[in-house]
């Protein structure tokens, strides 16, 4: 699911906030579990060990789900709920078990629409031998005033999977709120959310318009990939156009080419994005001076070194001084 990666760092970066709103109380204390069964690749997307206001802990497990699954989540609930009781109680008797909420959060119009979380297994009585339960959330179902009126940025890139009656009116209110958070790291880890997120590219577009390539904390966003593509487009245009002047077939090779360049130079940043997400001022300097770069073998070499370098500084350094040395 697209959408797990972006929702699960935001999640982790705001499991205090989302400790709350799911569990429905103050909490004191919020720490993540890196929790692995023993002999399956069977695990939760989320769980955090939770101190409530009033001193209580529980186990909070938090599910994402979209459309397509490949077992009943019902059962995979059972599973999973199980296993980590198992994990967590040890060899106590059920009675001294933690507490445990699970929740699923469903994304994508319909997914979970007919999940109850309340199952039950008959035994030959007629009788429930086997009660579990847990709460479906179905985001898609959620009005974005909802989120909204929680009181937290941490909600705020969720809009994008609820239903917006005035986009034009909820989008701009999200954006100024997220460039009004005075920590540039929570504001950064919201914009990006907020944007992997949405999948209706008017919106996508709208919030194009409102962020200024300038600011502290813009990023590699998915828009920003868009429009290198549509660069190495515009560039393979420009150099047929160019070369029509000295024959068609010299017009398109050159056209190939400076396309290569381009992707070489996008490649370079997206590998610097992936392994540093170096501050926008430092991302933007890099893409300045991978232009100077001409010769597809300097730019390959520069490719390597983006995967090679310990760290963002060590990239920096090489990069200057391969243009100080003329290698380009």
């Amino acid at each position: 699911m697209e959408t797990d990666n972006p929702l699960k760092m935001l999640i982790t970066a705001f499991s205090q906030a989302f400790a709350e709103w799911l569990l429905g109380g103050p909490v004191r204390r919020v720490r993540p579990l890196n929790v692995e069964f023993p002999g399956t690749v069977t695990s939760g997307d989320l769980i955090f060990a939770v101190e409530m206001g009033d001193g209580q802990s529980v186990l909070l497990h938090i599910e994402l789900q979209g459309r397509r699954s490949h077992a009943p989540m019902s059962f995979r609930e059972l599973d999973y709920m199980t296993r980590l009781i198992l994990r967590e109680a040890g060899n106590e008797t059920p009675d001294k078990a933690p507490r445990l909420q699970s929740v699923v959060l469903y994304i994508g119009q319909g997914a979970g629409r007919e999940d109850s979380g309340r199952y039950e297994i008959l035994g030959l009585d007629s009788e429930p031998c086997l009660i579990w339960r847990y709460t479906p959330i179905r985001l898609w179902q959620m009005d974005a005033d909802e989120l909204l009126t929680l009181g937290s940025t941490a909600f705020l890139p969720l809009v994008g999977q609820t239903q917006m009656r005035e986009p034009a009116q909820v989008i701009p209110a999200v954006v100024e709120s997220i460039h009004k958070v005075a920590d540039e790291l929570q504001r950064r880890r919201l914009m990006t959310a907020l944007v992997n997120l949405i999948s209706d590219e008017e919106i996508i577009a709208m919030i194009e318009q409102m962020i200024d390539p300038t600011d502290e904390y813009f990023m590699d966003l998915p828009y920003m990939r868009r429009m290198r593509q549509k660069a190495r487009e515009e560039a393979l245009a420009e150099g047929v156009a160019e070369g029509a002047s000295r024959g068609r077939v010299e017009g398109i090779l050159l056209g190939q080419q400076e396309g290569i360049l381009e992707g070489l130079r996008a490649a370079v940043l997206n590998v610097l994005v992936l392994r540093f997400n170096p501050p926008s001022r430092t991302y933007l300097q890099c893409q300045r001076q991978l232009q100077a770069y001409t010769e597809q073998e300097s730019l390959q070499q520069l490719l390597a070194a983006a995967v090679q370098s310990e760290d963002m500084d060590a990239f920096v350094l090489q990069l200057g001084a391969e243009q100080a040395n003329g290698h380009q």
